[in-house]
């Protein structure tokens, strides 16, 4: 098991291969011409971060402003479509 600070030592390829074999995948979206994919790993959250599909950054941590704006995201979206759902059941 690896906490933030360990992972956060491991070379690109390390930090990488760490996150197709052992972290939750949570999300994905796009941002400024890239795509970020979003991971829970121990406690912690993690952003690979690529572009033309080439891996640019790993990015560990543990809690924030980012991760609080994606899940506010998140939930507005599974309203809306909770919402969409009762009124198509209603009519």
């Amino acid at each position: 098991m690896k906490t933030l600070f360990e992972y956060a030592k491991l070379s690109k390829a390390e930090k990488h291969a760490l996150l197709i074999k052992e972290a939750l995948f949570l999300e994905h979206y796009y941002d400024n011409g890239n795509t970020i994919y979003v991971y829970f790993l121990n406690d912690f959250f993690i952003e690979l971060i690529t572009k033309n599909s080439e891996v640019i950054y790993i990015l560990p941590f543990k809690r924030g402003y980012k991760i609080g704006y994606r899940m506010e995201l998140s939930l507005k979206k599974i309203k809306a479509a909770n919402n969409l759902a009762s009124q198509e059941m209603a009519a």
